[in-house]
């Protein structure tokens, strides 16, 4: 069905060969009809890149939204042409890049989006001696930020165990089987707002990773850049507003996700604020920071030793640097 999903992404590109409306932009030749896909359901982490394209298309632009089930799969859409831009994990992405794959990122997204729960008795990370913790995968941001912690406090004796999926982890958390996990900040505040016996223990906004970035073609960037300083001038007005306009943030997130109760919308959002997820200044700040996010990667094997040490073979500045 995945495989489907794609399949169906790039038809459906492919038998589209109207150029998009330009005069609405007030600048010609601007492709203003593009696709965004998330490797993800829909969920409160995408509010503000998404309230940004929501805010491009009062202005005329045309951009879509595709949700697909695994990020890995949004990368396979973008290398293939059916989508235009992919906000996703900067893990499967720069994995894609070792393998071939002529993609870049542009600009950060989202960081410190993790956070580290348990039963309410673990007040902080140095209890975790001893204590059995569920992550996603081996090779998942999951396992690496509990591996950061456990390195952080030297601990080597507790018991990491493999469970797939936030709600596995949540519900063998529930169920006593686990003394704590790590879950998206959203997930974490669910779980805390639904069972006061959880806490945060710990979350990662002194990580030296970036969590996602916005991935395009290097192709797209050559020929298509004034779009793209355009996508992230309205990006990072959007993240800047989202941390300086709380009622306004909670109130755009809410209607995105209506099925969220509005006093999880609000905690996340002020979370988020705290914690710095949505960078206003686009969350990289130069070449060398970003050194730190592939050597934490190559820690966690989700880059082989023998892949790029040089951040340029993965990201490009030049716009954001432009903008901001």
């Amino acid at each position: 069905m995945a495989a489907v999903a794609v399949a169906a992404l790039v038809a459906s590109c492919s038998t589209s060969s109207e150029e998009p409306p330009t005069e609405t932009t007030g600048a010609p030749d601007l492709k203003t009809s593009l696709r965004v896909a998330y490797g993800g359901v829909a969920q409160l982490q995408y509010s503000a890149s998404r309230v940004a394209w929501q805010e491009l298309n009062d202005q005329g632009w045309d951009i879509t939204e595709e949700f697909l089930p695994q990020a890995e799969l949004a990368i396979q859409a973008l290398e293939q042409g059916a989508v235009d831009i992919v906000p996703t994990a900067s893990s499967t992405a720069m994995k894609a890049i070792e393998s071939g794959a002529d993609i870049v990122g542009l600009v950060a997204v989202s960081r410190a989006e993790w956070a580290l729960v348990g039963h309410a008795g673990i007040t902080s990370a140095a209890e975790l001696s001893g204590k059995k913790i569920a992550v996603h995968s081996e090779t998942s941001l999951s396992n690496l930020v509990v591996q950061y912690t456990l390195n952080e406090n030297d601990i080597d004796d507790a018991e990491v165990l493999m469970i797939p999926g936030s709600p596995a982890r949540s519900q063998a958390l529930a169920q006593g089987q686990i003394d704590a996990t790590s879950l998206f900040v959203a997930d974490a505040l669910r779980l805390q707002q639904s069972d006061a016996s959880f806490s945060i223990i710990e979350t990662y906004s002194n990580l030296p990773f970036v969590d996602q970035l916005l991935w395009v073609r290097r192709d797209f960037v050559e020929t298509h850049r004034a779009e793209l300083q355009a996508i992230l001038s309205a990006l990072l007005e959007t993240y800047e507003r989202f941390g300086d306009d709380l009622d306004w943030a909670a109130a755009e997130s809410g209607a995105l996700m209506p099925d969220e109760p509005e006093d999880l919308v609000r905690a996340v959002v002020e979370e988020y604020k705290q914690i710095g997820v949505w960078p206003a200044d686009g969350g990289i700040p130069s070449y060398e920071f970003f050194e730190d996010t592939i050597a934490f990667l190559k820690r966690g094997n989700v880059l082989g030793a023998a892949a790029s040490d040089d951040p340029r073979d993965y990201i490009d500045l030049s716009i954001l640097e432009e903008v901001r």
